[in-house]
């Protein structure tokens, strides 16, 4: 067994060395690069593709989902344990690591992709836009394996769409608290191919009438300031680099002071978290100890929109000159102080031409159906959406997205996003991803991406990786109104269409068996199967670093070791592999969600 691993091992890296063009190194960097943006391209124009069938001529799913939520590989699909480097190898060999620190491989399968959907409220079941998208997105499998061909080495291609499903390939095993928290929308690969460059301001309604209950929550157990609550939050947590966004309030008990916006950081270690917006945070959270005992009149929305008009005129704004924004309004409210002659209202007037002549976007978001409101929003050209759920609320702000991924598309000539390197969730190397904006022609469905790992890449040519989009200098040229939905009438959930029911059409998915689930992160469980149709590859440095390395002509070593040593130490105490792997990830469970070490927290 062990002779025929190294035959495995000296294969797969004679394989690796004899692919790579002798050329000069920039030239293969190159080549490289223009295949990555090829092939997200390619996923991009797939992934739209397959949305483009209207609701009832769904391509169903003939052999039903490749994966039930979390749900285990099965046992005749190929499997490769991938381990992430060569000096956690040794000391997770050694067991120098304590229990909560476990080593860092994954499992994965290249016979298929599998598919995670972001939890509300821990319901076990995706909904019925989320079935739809899962199945649909089946359909990708061909084209993942053909654009995974054309390399020799381990990357990770996935796709998330608008409702927060995503679908990855290779297939791997997710832990479940990562299937059911992880959200594709609030990652910088998909929120920076969406969103840039941005002035955001959250413009919420706390006057009285936003503490009645909300009509869709169930049993009136929720209010509509609840829901704008929950909204903006959700908001804050899409931001993306360099972006300016603020939180300004009206109708409240006081009128809400003016503070200049917030420019939005990068974090390397944890790009989805923002503490420079903890203020941000904060504030909203207070709006249900600020409403009035009053409902919000229309000289308070004024004062509203005069504060968001300050926000975007601001030139004191840290630099904000280098940046073209696109300006944007999403107001949250029930539209109770919009008669049907609001546009009458000189002062309305007033605020509508100022904000028109600063080229600023509205998207209103209710559960209430406002004649006045919608009037109103129509004179702006903007969008009005009755929300149907505060179940999802990224998807119900799906017009906003949809405006602001278009808007990217016409400024960045359908080029390839760039994100900037960051840490991986291993902590043990730097990663980039390259991703492209989806469309069914002028609707935005996801996002698709690719990781690259480059550690070892010098800095400039990650640095200058950005140079690589062409942009067209000081002009930013908004997204048509067409590619905006009509305001005229409001727009309502039209979404829930596909599936219902069972998940997918086809046979019958086994239940999820929580007890046999093996933990793509677990390398314990991984590394001691003695299955002989399994295949077991330990990969002896970081896999991006091995390609850089061929890149490069510096070399790289692949080494394989199996672990039965720690397994014997451990089975003295009569602990189960199984045992072993549930004590040692506990800790890690209760952590943020993780992915694959190619794409991070």
């Amino acid at each position: 067994m062990m002779a025929s691993a190294h035959l495995v091992a000296a294969f797969v890296i004679f394989a690796f060395f004899s692919e790579i063009p002798r050329t000069s190194a920039q030239s293969n960097v190159n080549d490289y690069f223009d295949q990555m943006e090829a092939d997200v391209k390619e996923l991009a124009r797939k992934l739209g593709e397959i949305f483009s069938s209207p609701c009832g001529n769904d391509p169903s799913c003939p052999n039903g989902c490749s994966q039930s939520m979390c749900q285990q590989l099965a046992n005749n699909l190929p499997i490769s344990y991938i381990n992430a480097s060569a000096s956690d190898l040794y000391n997770c060999t050694k067991a120098k690591f304590p229990a909560s620190n476990v080593c860092p491989s994954i499992q994965v399968t290249r016979s298929n992709s599998s598919v995670t959907y972001f939890s509300y409220g821990g319901q076990d079941q995706p909904s019925d836009v989320e079935s739809s998208s899962i199945c649909r997105t089946q359909l990708l499998d061909e084209t993942f394996q053909n654009v995974s061909s054309k390399v020799n080495y381990y990357l990770d291609y996935y796709v998330g769409l608008i409702d927060g499903t995503r679908r990855a390939y290779p297939g791997r095993e997710e832990q479940q608290d990562s299937c059911l928290l992880y959200d594709s929308r609030i990652r910088p690969w998909y929120s920076g191919a969406i969103t840039y460059p941005n002035h955001l301001v959250i413009l919420v309604d706390i006057g009285h009438s936003m503490t009645d209950p909300l009509k869709t929550a169930p049993s009136g157990l929720d209010t509509k300031l609840h829901a704008a609550q929950n909204f903006s939050l959700a908001l804050l947590s899409t931001a993306y680099k360099d972006n300016y966004i603020n939180v300004v309030s009206f109708g409240g008990a006081q009128n809400d002071s003016y503070t200049r916006s917030l420019q939005v950081g990068f974090n390397y270690d944890n790009p989805s978290i923002h503490k420079e917006l903890a203020t941000l945070n904060l504030k909203i959270l207070n709006f249900t100890n600020q409403t009035s005992v009053l409902n919000t009149d229309v000289t308070a929305f004024v004062t509203g929109l005069n504060t968001t008009l300050r926000a975007f005129s601001d030139s004191t704004l840290p630099n904000a000159q280098l940046y073209n924004l696109s300006k944007n309004i999403v107001l949250f409210t029930d539209g109770s102080f919009a008669s049907q002659d609001i546009l009458n209202d000189p002062s309305v007037v007033a605020a509508i031409a100022e904000l028109q002549a600063n080229n600023v976007n509205l998207f209103v978001y209710s559960d209430e159906l406002s004649v006045g409101l919608q009037s109103l929003t129509a004179e702006m050209n903007g969008s009005y959406t009755v929300w149907a759920s505060n179940d999802n609320p990224l998807h119900e702000m799906r017009s906003y997205f949809g405006y602001l991924a278009a808007s990217h598309r016409n400024l960045f000539n359908d080029t390839p996003f760039w994100i900037d390197n960051y840490r991986d969730a291993y902590n043990i190397s730097d990663i980039i991803t390259v991703s492209m904006p989806a469309f069914d022609q002028d609707k935005f469905v996801g996002v698709a991406a690719i990781d690259v790992p480059f550690p070892q890449l010098p800095r400039d040519d990650m640095n200058n990786l950005g140079q690589r989009r062409t942009t067209r200098d000081n002009t930013l040229e908004s997204a048509s109104s067409s590619t905006r939905a009509s305001s005229v009438p409001p727009i309502f959930d039209d979404y829930n269409c596909g599936t219902s029911g069972s998940m997918c059409q086809g046979p019958p998915q086994e239940s999820f068996n929580k007890e046999a689930f093996q933990d793509r992160k677990c390398r314990n469980l991984c590394a001691d199967q003695e299955d002989n149709k399994v295949k077991e590859i330990v990969i002896g440095t970081v896999v991006g670093a091995i390609f850089a390395a061929a890149v490069f002509g510096t070399g790289a070593f692949l080494c394989m070791r199996r672990r039965k040593k720690e397994a014997r130490e451990r089975g003295s105490s009569g602990t189960t592999n199984v045992d072993a792997r549930i004590t040692g990830v506990q800790e890690e469970a209760k952590k943020p969600p993780s992915e694959t070490w190619g794409d991070p927290l």
